[in-house]
């Protein structure tokens, strides 16, 4: 029953004779003619294009009227409210004294019945270091109108609010006729270096994988003395280590256990260290550190009894 009755107010604003008259005359006043022979035909969302369209070709109290009415359809009352507004500033311009003052009838009506409609927001933000500044919606909102229940449009608003070493975010739901308050509070801004909020590979998995190289190739190093430890007894003493009195075979004995030993325990924390530094690599590029119970390390232990490597944190 709204649409209609909205139907027929736009019909008789369009034959007060306040259509688009200025500028691109003519193309203006095509669209504006196709928009009400859509509107007509109960096909408001292309109806609304045409009345935009038109609006800025050439900008003119009726075809405000119009688009303030597609607002107030869409459910954009705030949006409406303003349009309502700017026509009747608008409209002051008008000579003919009985169009303009149907136009200003119509328009007062349609704010009055809109200002029942429009929720309100209060926007409040702390702290407000220097440099602040608030956006809602995209739209730049002044310091002085913090506090304030100031309107907008019905459903979801998101706050944003920024100053130089601080960034906070705030977002409501509203609904036609309510009233809300939004408190912002802004953080300290992460400046940390080592933030891994750009995806980059932390700076600890590259040196863990550095260091299980080196300790990998270090461990072959042993592997090959071993085996020449190994191919010299075989040499010497024979299959059955045998060895003759001027060559004993305890040196050799000792260093082969020593390459052995040493061989093992560092390849060993080589490659975990290489598998750490990869996996490292592949979490830390994909998480960030902003929350400083995800950040992750690694440790090595090494000493006459135990060998090893530590990883800890929180990969998610």
């Amino acid at each position: 029953m709204r649409g209609f009755l909205v139907a027929v107010a736009l019909a008789c604003a369009a034959t007060t004779g306040v259509g688009p008259a200025r500028g691109d005359a003519a193309s203006a006043q095509k669209l504006f003619d196709e928009g009400k022979k859509m509107l007509d035909a109960g096909n408001w969302p292309d109806a609304c294009k045409k009345f935009r369209a038109s609006m800025e070709l050439d900008p003119s109290v009726g075809t405000l009227l119009n688009v303030g009415n597609c607002h107030a359809h869409e459910g954009k009352v705030h949006s409406a409210q303003n349009d309502f507004e700017r026509a009747l500033k608008m409209n002051q311009a008008t000579a003919d004294t009985e169009r303009r003052k149907s136009v200003e009838k119509y328009a007062r009506g349609k704010i009055a019945e809109l200002l029942k409609r429009v929720p309100t927001l209060e926007v409040e933000v702390e702290p407000r270091p220097k440099g602040l500044e608030v956006t809602r919606n995209g739209t730049k909102l002044p310091l002085v109108a913090l506090g304030e229940a100031l309107p907008v449009d019905p459903g979801v608003v998101e706050v944003v609010a920024r100053a130089p070493g601080w960034q906070g975010r705030g977002r409501i739901r509203l609904e036609e006729r309510q009233h809300e308050q939004l408190m912002v509070k802004l953080n300290k801004a992460s400046t940390d270096s080592g933030s891994q909020d750009d995806g980059s590979v932390p700076v600890w998995a590259w040196v863990t994988m550095g260091g299980g190289v080196v300790l990998g190739a270090v461990a072959v190093g042993f592997a090959v003395d071993y085996a020449n430890a190994v191919n010299e007894l075989d040499k010497v003493c024979g299959p059955d280590l045998t060895c003759p009195a001027e060559f004993p075979p305890e040196p050799l004995n000792a260093r082969k256990n020593r390459d052995a030993v040493a061989g093992g325990v560092l390849g060993g924390v080589g490659g975990a260290a290489l598998l750490t530094g990869v996996i490292g690599a592949i979490v830390g590029a994909s998480s960030g550190k902003d929350d400083p119970s995800s950040e992750s390390a690694v440790g090595f232990q090494l000493g006459p009894h135990v060998a090893g490597l530590q990883l800890y944190g929180r990969f998610e």
